[in-house]
């Protein structure tokens, strides 16, 4: 996925009311140890606007914000643009479980925003990668 999105690196996590398991590209590692110890996945509106979206298919950041809202989300404003970060492509699977598996490629700023010929590639996989993440997932993913 990264190499198709021109991205650095990709993640995963998956999430439920008790815990939260993640793992991502070795790129992408100390961004996402950032994002758990700095409580982004609560303080930043990214995961539940895609939740909301229930869209079964990759989306980027114009797709669920508009620029303005984008500017004062903390996971934007406070870690992703001041750390050279800011674009994606992401889908969210709804696990049986109950769980939310939200997986995500990342790009950096500089780079601009994921083109809608890039989620034209990302779609078809996304079945597949479903397929993976709920493997992963009762696993109880290991960011290491």
């Amino acid at each position: 996925m990264p190499k198709i999105a021109d991205a650095r690196g990709g993640f995963i996590f998956t999430a439920n009311k008790e815990v939260l398991n993640w793992t991502s590209s070795a790129s992408l590692r100390a961004g996402m140890e950032l994002f758990v110890s700095g409580h982004y996945y609560t303080r930043s509106q990214r995961a539940s606007r895609a939740i909301a979206g229930h869209h079964a298919g990759f989306l980027r950041e114009h797709d669920v914000y508009t620029d303005e809202e984008l500017a004062v989300d903390p996971l934007y404003r406070d870690m992703l643009w001041p750390g050279g970060m800011g674009w994606c492509a992401a889908t969210v699977i709804p696990a049986p479980t109950g769980d939310v598996l939200f997986l995500s490629v990342e790009r950096t700023h500089e780079r601009g925003p994921v083109e809608d010929a890039v989620i034209q590639q990302l779609d078809p996989l996304r079945p597949h990668l479903a397929r993976s993440a709920l493997m992963s997932a009762r696993l109880q993913l290991d960011p290491t």
